[in-house]
C-alpha cells in the first residue's frame, strides 16, 4: 500500500497513480475502493459500503443511528437508538415501546381511541381541541380557549350563549 506523503514530486506521481488506477486516497493512503472503505480518514481492511463515524459497516446487518453503531439492523433511528417502526415509535426523539399512529409530544398513541391537544394527550377521543382538551362539538362549545359544556352554539367572550335570548355587548353578556 503506497502512501502520499513526502515530497511534492511524490505527491504529483501519488495523485497520477490514484486517477490512472481507479484508486483513491485515504488520508495519506492509497487505496481501491473496490475492496476496502475509508471512513472519514480511517481505512478499513474490508469493503463495507457505509461509515459510522469512522467505522465501516454493511448497512444490510446493523444501522448507523447519528454517529452510534446498533450490532443488528432495525430500519429506523431515534436518536442514537436503532428501532423497528412496526413495533415501536419514535415521537420527538423519545423512544415508545408500544406502536402508535401518532405523536403527542414524546408519546406515541393511536388517533382512533385518543386525542392529542396542544401537546396534551387526551385519553377519550373528541372530534376538536379547546386548549388542551378534547370535545365533542355536538354537545359542547369552546369560546376563546375555555370550554363551555352547553348546547349554546354562540359565543360572547368566553361564555357560551343563545341570541334569541340574550345579546353580547362588547365581549359581556347584556
Amino acid at each position: 500500500m503506497a502512501t502520499c506523503k513526502g515530497t511534492f514530486t511524490a505527491l504529483l506521481m501519488c495523485f497520477a497513480l490514484i486517477k490512472s488506477t481507479q484508486a483513491d486516497l485515504c488520508g495519506n493512503v492509497i487505496y481501491s475502493p473496490a475492496y476496502k472503505t475509508c471512513c472519514n480518514g480511517v481505512l478499513s481492511h474490508e469493503w463495507k459500503g457505509s461509515c459510522c463515524g469512522t467505522v465501516a459497516y454493511d448497512r444490510a446487518y446493523k444501522t448507523c443511528c447519528n454517529g452510534v453503531l446498533s450490532h443488528e439492523w432495525k430500519g429506523s433511528c431515534c436518536g442514537t437508538v436503532a428501532y423497528d417502526r412496526a413495533y415501536k415509535t419514535c415521537c420527538n426523539g423519545v423512544l415508545n415501546q408500544e406502536w402508535g399512529s401518532s405523536c403527542c409530544g414524546t408519546v406515541a398513541y393511536d388517533r382512533a381511541y385518543n386525542k392529542c391537544c396542544n401537546g396534551v394527550l387526551n385519553q377519550e377521543w373528541g372530534s376538536s381541541c379547546c386548549g388542551t382538551v378534547a370535545y365533542d362539538r355536538a354537545y359542547n362549545k369552546c369560546c376563546n380557549g375555555v370550554l363551555n359544556r352547553t348546547w349554546e352554539r354562540s359565543c360572547c367572550g368566553t361564555v357560551a350563549y343563545n341570541p334569541a335570548f340574550k345579546r353580547c355587548c362588547n365581549g359581556v353578556l347584556c
